[in-house]
Formats: structure tokens, sequence, C-alpha cells
């Protein structure tokens, strides 16, 4: 993500919208318009204001919309697809998938790179 116009990636309590944008905020309201359903996310590292990302992890419990079980859920590929038409210009999401059970964004990380 180009974080320019954002307060870095933690949700900011406390601010509205339009003022204290963060990339988390953003991602989970879009996250949840995709689900219909709230989502809250973790992510694997902080990012200050200003700051841009490239490879930024993040996990989320999925809302019960999500997989091939029945006909009204949504299969990895299509809930990327509707995440990437919500998300602003400024955030990318590349992959959304279904991880393991005890995969943890920042606890499972085996590497960051800061530069």
């Amino acid at each position: 993500y180009d974080g320019t116009d954002f307060f870095g990636w933690q949700r900011q309590a406390g601010y509205g919208s339009g003022n204290g944008r963060t990339i988390q905020g953003e991602v989970e309201e879009c996250l949840s318009r995709v689900f219909r359903a709230e989502v809250r996310t973790v992510g694997a590292s902080r990012t200050d204001r200003g700051v841009h990302a490239r490879g930024q992890v993040c996990h989320f419990d999925a809302p019960e919309r999500w997989g091939p079980e029945l006909s009204s859920c949504l299969d990895p590929g299509t809930a990327l697809r509707r995440l990437r038409r919500e998300l602003p210009d400024a955030i990318l999401a590349m992959a959304l998938e279904k991880a393991e059970p005890h995969f943890h964004a920042r606890l499972s990380a085996v590497r960051k790179h800061y530069s």
C-alpha cells in the first residue's frame, strides 16, 4: 500500500470518517462489505503515518459466507475480486486465501524486512 494519505496501518480509536484514515480501517470496512458481516483484521506489523508497505499480511476470522460448501458462499477468487473493487487505489490486495487454523499474521511471520 501507499501510506501517503493514511495514519499508518493500525485502526485509530476516536477518529471519524475522513479524519485519521488507516490502512487497517479501510481493509476492514471493505472486507465487511464483501462478506456482509463485520470483519476485524490482525496485521503482521504496523506502519506509521505516511509509511508505505509491500507484502503486508493480515488475517481475519472469516464470516459464514466463506468457502465452497454452500451456493451462497464466496470462493476466494470472487472474494478477492470484490475486495479489489472496494479498496481505495492506494491499497492493493494481492491474495485472499484460507489459512491453516492456527495461522496468525504476526506470530507466524517467518521474517520482516524494513527499508
